[in-house]
């Protein structure tokens, strides 16, 4: 499989309706380019997403974090170690998205992968800006760090991520500064509810184009799904194979599924995700879980499948 091609490009063309409201004009349908490996789909105009990315922080944050307080170097190592074969396994497979935040703590072995996988003209870096930072924080100069230790001269998207009383106003005004500046291509928020991105578009000279958000089967909000779709806001959904104690690859109805179409649970559980019209952030240390994920896009889900599935599936 080859990795995406071709030079991405951004403008802004948007609608102001009545009340003042600024949205998107209606995204083209998803595009697969004749040496793609995986669909990209246009979240604002010229800007195209890659349908799947891959998170290079949360199977890992939490113990990167807790090694880093206690100082155990070992532990720091092992993780970043992990991070470049992961990021690295992605890049030969044709994965040019990926999902990372200075949270994270492993934006330079993603930078080491970019570069050495020479990959860094066609990447798309998805990047969370943490919204709870003190009030002296920088976001200009986080970015700046952030294209600095990646070593990449802009980000696909720059995403808040997580509400934050109003200080998620704040910082969108400034990052619609660093789309204005070509620095960020678009702008997206996470785990955001439809109130709280009408509170931003409200106020916003660059429309949302993205809202991150976790959906499984066993997970979802139907309300925000719909909304996102109602205001051309791309859905990218996190966990999409839920955690360990929601039992999404065990349900009887996935692992029926699975077998009826010979493929694996996990094939179907993300399937069901694309097909119900959101995007991927993927997370796998796994070459061959990686592969499994990329083989999602040569087939569908009918409709007798998908109403076994939803009929498992349990709302927020």
């Amino acid at each position: 499989m080859m990795p995406i091609v071709g030079t991405v490009c951004f403008f802004f063309i948007t609608i102001v309706e009545s009340n003042g409201i600024l949205v998107l004009p209606p995204a083209q349908t998803i595009a697969r380019g004749p040496s793609s490996a995986i669909p990209t789909r246009e979240i604002t105009p010229g800007v195209f997403m890659p349908d799947a990315v891959l998170g290079v922080g949360g199977l890992r944050c939490g113990d990167f974090i807790r090694a880093n307080n206690r100082q155990d170097m070992e532990e720091v190592e092992r993780i970043h170690t992990m991070i470049v074969n992961m990021t690295t396994s992605w890049a030969e497979l044709g994965g040019v998205g990926f999902d990372t935040s200075t949270e994270y703590g492993s934006n330079r072995q993603l930078g080491q992968t970019l570069k050495d996988s020479n990959i860094r003209s066609d990447q798309f870096t998805v990047y969370k800006v943490d919204s709870a930072r003190s009030p002296d924080w920088d976001v200009h100069k986080e970015i700046s760090n952030a294209l600095a230790e990646l070593g990449v001269e802009k980000l696909g998207v720059a995403m808040i991520h997580e509400p934050q009383g109003t200080r998620h106003l704040e910082i969108w005004r400034e990052l619609e500064k660093e789309v204005q500046n070509g620095r960020v291509q678009a702008l997206g928020v996470s785990n955001f509810d439809e109130a709280q991105m009408l509170e931003i578009m409200s106020i916003s000279t660059v429309p949302i184009a993205v809202n991150q958000r976790q959906m499984n089967l066993r997970q979802r909000d139907d309300q925000v799904l719909e909304a996102c779709k109602r205001l051309n806001i791309t859905y990218q959904a996190y966990s999409p194979l839920g955690q360990g104690w929601h039992g999404v690859l065990q349900d009887p109805a996935v692992v029926r599924v699975a077998k009826n179409n010979q493929r694996l649970p996990a094939q179907i559980a993300l399937k069901w995700v694309l097909e119900k019209g959101a995007t991927l952030a993927l997370q796998s240390t796994s070459r061959q879980h990686m592969l499994e994920d990329l083989d999602l896009w040569s087939w569908d889900l009918d409709k007798s499948d998908m109403e076994a599935l939803d009929a498992e599936v349990t709302a927020f």
